[in-house]
């Protein structure tokens, strides 16, 4: 059975990539470029995982992070953040299953989402 994902990134590039590569992994992705009507699509797709783009530790940041966690039919989704942020531990404490450091280890990524999904 193919696990679908969810990738939120706003860089079209790297989501583009991102996309490609797990596709090749066999997952069936939904990108997503944008925050905006986000919650509302996990909400409506309800991925096996998120992968989300977090740019720093502010509540505007890991906003979406944490309205996922508060909607009961979609909290406990495993949540992967990918962030730049010298302090982006802070992210995984607030909000997130996992963290990844950019620029991104792909080997790193694939485990971590492949760890987050339950045995088949």
């Amino acid at each position: 059975m193919r696990k679908n994902m969810m990738i939120i990134e706003r860089n079209n590039e790297i989501l583009k990539i991102l996309t490609q590569i797990f596709v090749d992994e066999g997952y069936c992705v939904i990108p997503i470029s944008s925050e905006k009507n986000a919650l509302e699509k996990v909400v409506a797709e309800k991925p096996d995982v998120l992968v989300i783009d977090i740019l720093e530790t502010s509540e505007e940041s890991t906003g979406l992070c944490c309205e996922i966690r508060s909607v009961e039919e979609i909290k406990d989704i495993p949540i992967i953040a990918l962030s730049t942020h010298v302090k982006a531990e802070r992210i995984q404490s607030i909000c997130a299953d996992k963290l990844i450091g950019k620029p991104l280890d792909l080997y790193e990524l694939i485990d971590a989402v492949e760890s987050e999904l339950p045995p088949e």
